[in-house]
């Protein structure tokens, strides 16, 4: 779990869990170069964000979804990140959407 503002979290593989990592309440958090894989509700579960870092990172296998993410997310900057089959696997409920368009999709 990542709260509050600043960390980072790089470099690991999250595989097998219910969730790979729960982001709440945060700012200037990094999610960066990550392996998310085959965790049951989702790799990536954010709630109340804001200028967050999420990059390079691969979601795969079988999941719920590949990113949840609810409340108020703002300042977000998703891109450079693989994503295994459809679009279907982001439940975005974020106010406002995140914007995934500078991702690749296979």
């Amino acid at each position: 779990r990542l709260y509050d503002s600043g960390p980072i979290c790089a470099d690991n593989r999250l595989h097998d869990n219910w969730v790979g990592i729960i982001v709440a309440s945060g700012e200037h958090i990094a999610i960066a170069d990550n392996a998310f894989e085959n965790n049951a509700s989702a790799g990536l579960y954010v709630h109340e964000l804001s200028d967050a870092r999420i990059t390079g990172n691969t979601f795969g296998g079988e999941t719920r979804a590949h990113i949840e993410a609810d409340g108020a997310v703002e300042g977000c900057m998703l891109i450079d990140n693989v994503f295994e089959g459809e679009e279907t696997l982001i439940l975005n409920d974020a106010q406002p959407p995140l914007d995934l368009s500078m991702n690749t999709w296979m």
